[in-house]
């Protein structure tokens, strides 16, 4: 992944209100965190019969990732979006094809029954287990459709002869949703992944970056490198960039329409880490980024050691809100130049910053 890719990721997700998509080792914990995200974007008190609901479909496609999968990779994939009122929750993972039909015949049917016939099947279902929840239409699928209301989109992408990747989309509207919103369907998302894998990402987040958010955006984090290096120093190393790369977004970042918005990326590839965040910008830092930024990015090892030791102990006369501090920390990190860029978008300054472990 490059900074022109973190670019093109940023302008695709700009306009949600929240997005987050996951790959790799599915845990209770990491369940927790997705929905303690999720639970973030609903304001109102008022939306608590929501917030129990979006965190309900949220555990049950993690369930069906770990119920379902047929392969011992972690090739897992959940995403939730959330674009002008409409969720968009979707899963996928690895099934045998010889449960295609099966399952196929079983989500059409679901599709094609009224709200009174679902809650029948389901009681049905609870009292007399007639279908069974590996290969057909379980309690944990009747439900999702009950409580969405819509139809439940599904696709099968071939993997070889035995297998194929089963992709699962469920969509909600909130209290902001209407038949206006926009259209994400299975295939939009499909397609993010895609890209996702091109970019060897495993974990991206678009939203508010505020100080509510980070902690769980860490928790998620940690787990995942941990999940997949077992070097203490490696995590360690990778953990101390994310979090002042996060730190900075959620301090220096500007404000529109009461959120500081911004979009966190991590990808790993033969061991190398790879950690890209964008956001909004003021007038003020982006002149002082433009004036840090080509300075750490270019120094060598023991320069930036003696800059941020200097600035450590007199300040920053020309930032006197702390940034360089993280913007030379992030560099000390990186084993390879800090990358960056400034752009427009929508009339406001995107600064997008790539740094490689």
């Amino acid at each position: 992944m490059n900074v022109s890719s973190l670019e093109n990721f940023f302008d695709s997700l700009a306009m949600d209100e929240m997005a987050l998509v996951f790959s790799g080792h599915f845990s209770d914990e990491a369940t927790a965190r997705v929905i303690e995200l999720s639970n973030a974007q609903f304001k109102d008190g008022d939306q608590h019969k929501l917030q129990r609901k979006t965190g309900f479909l949220i555990a049950e496609c993690f369930q069906n990732i770990v119920r379902h999968n047929e392969s011992s990779i972690e090739n897992g994939y959940f995403l939730i979006r959330n674009d002008k009122g409409v969720l968009y929750i979707a899963s996928g993972n690895i099934i045998s094809n010889e449960m295609i039909p099966k399952l196929t015949e079983n989500l059409k049917h679901l599709n094609s029954l009224s709200k009174d016939e679902l809650k029948e099947i389901y009681l049905q279902t609870l009292s007399n287990n007639e279908m069974s929840e590996k290969g057909g239409a379980g309690l944990g699928l009747i439900e999702m459709a009950r409580k969405t209301g819509n139809k439940l989109s599904f696709d099968f992408k071939p993997v070889n002869d035995a297998l194929s990747y089963f992709y699962f989309q469920l969509k909600l509207f909130t209290e902001e949703g209407t038949d206006d919103s926009p259209e994400h369907d299975i295939a939009h998302n499909i397609e993010l992944r895609n890209e996702m894998l091109k970019n060897d990402i495993f974990l991206l987040y678009q939203g508010d970056i505020s100080m509510n958010t980070v902690l769980p955006i860490l928790d998620m984090a940690e787990n995942s490198i941990a999940s997949r290096s077992n070097e203490k120093k490696t995590v360690k190393r990778v953990y101390i960039a994310l979090m002042e790369l996060l730190q900075n977004m959620s301090k220096h970042g500007k404000v529109l329409n009461g959120i500081q918005k911004g979009l966190l990326l991590i990808g790993e590839r033969d061991g190398r880490y790879i950690i890209g965040g964008s956001n909004y910008v003021d007038d003020h830092n982006v002149q002082i980024l433009q004036s840090k930024l080509p300075l750490y990015s270019q120094m060598d090892m023991e320069s930036l050691q003696s800059s941020y030791k200097f600035v450590l102990k007199h300040g920053d006369l020309e930032n006197k809100n702390g940034a360089s501090l993280g913007i030379i920390e992030m560099a000390r990190r990186s084993t390879l130049p800090m990358e960056y860029k400034i752009n427009k978008h929508n009339n406001n300054n995107v600064v997008h910053i790539k740094i490689e472990i």
